[in-house]
């Protein structure tokens, strides 16, 4: 008797309010919403994720010409009536690839509270829920992670890394004729003839690039630098699960790096063109070679890799204080080879930098905050006053400068002189990115994207540009550069012409043929994979038809296929997440 009456009063409450929440929907009853349309003639875009409550929050509505249309904003849950009224301003008139016009709509959500809404437009087309929400991206970071976990090459398994074991160091050591391609036989920077003898060094482990199985000391090292940043300096959504993975990429980057010799990348271009699951290679080896070429530096080359590295072995002596005389020393030998060697070193085939003042810079700044030895921070303070101004610094594997500044200024006091002069620097650095924020006059500047020119992976250098207004904004938080991360975000989640995530599984529709090889031979989506995105199509080998399903919303030079040949588009890589796990760090740490 006493448990059934501490359920009743237990239920009570709820029972209550579903009672008047039924006599106010019996008085009250909303109109029923309109039959969705047969064939799409508006479409709404929005970010499938969510906006956060106070920032700048809208959708857009895409047609092919069409007047812009009435709209109501209901309730997604009692589908009452919230707001009405006409789409607008125009914000895009162009021709689309198909040769009819495509238009867009502005639709302001800024007056919405938190809750989840359906925008309706007067012919029935509508979008899905839109949420706002204090924390939109909460699953965003472990869902990346999962994308690491694929990535792994070694002794991993199917359970973790949907694939088997493979490129094993043991394959390399075991005189097992059965056994092949193991990692690895080291080879001097630039050879095209390998052989199946040779120095044998222990390569195992790492992630595999992209949709390849080649392996490279600099995207990892950037990789770990952003995610190390972010566990440094926050306690975020996902951080649990960035510690378990990049621990995989640090334990590798240090085989790689922390030798007398450092190396350079594990395998060739025969890596990048074969098509066939990892695990193959230990009965079926490449007719390139047998076990793989792990690759020297050149003498004298390499500042920016061990500027990079020295920079993750300090950051991993925070994340795993029980290792920190390991790792510390492993920083300390790697900044010490970075500065003795003054020439960038580049990848083969891909990859290829030219600059190290931003790695190297960074690399200080971060000894100077683990150390507390001002020597460093003189450092960081001399190779960041180097850094010379690009057009737009964007935060990528070949550019840490505006995240350099950054970290440098913050080892100085908010008043000294040289946090001023730092602090003007990354002003100058973000100048076209405000400019372009302000003007709108980006080939995707109606939806708040800053990038000129939308190249090879381009979710990359999108999401480059909101780390490098987040990095800016450390040193002089700005609303605006707050304002420009978020809208680089939502265009990755759905606010883009083609109503797209770029993140497979988030949010309600992406891109089902990334150009991976999980994908293309065992018909696999690869969680958390961000896929390349919208490109010009000058960048293009093959250029798209003008009759497919993405073409009228596609225009020359904002242009989406979700197509596995089309590789600039639909390639991930693992260097494209890092700037997102910053911002997302920088913008819901606690």
């Amino acid at each position: 008797m006493l448990r059934r009456l501490l359920l009743i009063a237990v239920l009570l409450p709820s029972l209550v309010v579903t009672a008047q929440s039924r006599r106010r929907a019996t008085s009250h009853p909303c109109p029923a919403l309109p039959a969705v349309p047969s064939t799409e003639r508006y479409a709404v875009r929005f970010d499938q994720l969510g906006y956060v409550p106070g920032s700048s929050r809208y959708a857009i509505v895409v047609s092919n010409g069409l007047p812009a249309p009435r709209y109501r904003i209901v309730d997604a849950l009692t589908r009452c009536n919230v707001t009405s009224g006409v789409a607008g301003p125009r914000v895009v008139d162009e021709v689309a690839r198909t040769g009819d016009r495509l238009t867009a709509e502005r639709l302001d959500l800024s007056s919405l509270p938190q809750g989840s809404y359906l925008v309706v437009l007067e012919d029935g087309s509508r979008s899905g829920p839109i949420h706002i929400t204090t924390d939109p991206y909460d699953g965003v970071v472990p869902l990346l992670m999962r994308f690491l976990a694929v990535q792994r090459c070694g002794p991993t398994n199917v359970a973790t890394s949907m694939h088997g074991a493979c490129h094993l160091y043991s394959s390399v050591v075991d005189d097992n004729p059965t056994t092949s391609s193991g990692d690895g036989i080291a080879v001097p920077y630039g050879t095209r003839v390998f052989s199946s003898s040779g120095e044998i060094v222990d390569a195992e482990g790492g992630w595999h690039d992209a949709g390849d199985y080649l392996k490279f000391a600099g995207t990892t090292s950037f990789v770990l630098a952003l995610d190390l940043l972010a566990l440094r300096d926050h306690d975020f959504a996902g951080a649990a699960e960035v510690r378990e993975q990049t621990r995989w990429g640090v334990d590798w980057l240090l085989k790689m790096i922390d030798r007398e010799e450092p190396l350079l990348q594990v395998g060739s271009a025969a890596d990048h063109d074969r098509f066939r699951l990892p695990e193959d290679d230990t009965r079926r080896p490449l007719a390139d070679y047998i076990h793989r070429p792990v690759v020297k530096m050149q003498p004298g080359a390499g500042r920016n890799l061990l500027g990079r590295a020295a920079a993750v072995f300090a950051l991993a002596a925070h994340v795993w204080p029980e290792d920190r005389e390991r790792f510390m020393a492993a920083s300390l030998r790697a900044y010490a080879g970075a500065r003795e060697r003054g020439r960038v070193q580049s990848h083969d085939p891909f990859y290829a930098e030219d600059t190290t003042d931003d790695d190297i810079a960074f690399a200080a700044a971060v000894l100077a905050r683990a150390t507390g030895d001002s020597r460093y921070r003189g450092d960081a303070l001399n190779y960041a006053r180097r850094i010379s101004p690009s057009q737009l610094a964007v935060v990528d594997w070949s550019d840490l400068g505006t995240l350099a500044i950054s970290e440098t200024a913050l080892l100085y006091p908010a008043n000294s002189f040289e946090r001023r002069e730092l602090q003007a620097q990354l002003t100058k650095l973000l100048e076209p990115f405000v400019k372009a924020w302000r003007l709108r006059d980006t080939p995707a500047g109606a939806y708040g994207v800053v990038v000129r020119t939308l190249g090879n992976g381009s979710s990359a250098r999108i999401l480059g540009a909101a780390a490098a207004a987040i990095a800016a904004n450390r040193v002089n938080p700005s609303p605006e550069l707050v304002e420009i991360a978020r809208a680089h975000l939502h265009w990755l989640f759905g606010l883009n012409p083609f109503g797209l995530s770029f993140v497979v599984g988030a949010g309600q529709r992406w891109p089902h043929n990334a150009h991976h090889q999980l994908t293309r031979l065992e018909g696999i989506e690869v969680p958390g994979a961000i896929i390349g995105g919208p490109t010009a199509r000058t960048e293009l080998k093959n250029s798209p038809g003008r009759s497919g399903p993405n073409a009228r919303w596609s225009t020359e030079n904002v242009l989406f296929e979700d197509l596995f040949e089309q590789y600039v588009m639909t390639e991930p890589a693992i260097d494209f997440h890092a700037p997102l796990v910053f911002v997302l760090a920088e913008l819901g740490g606690k």
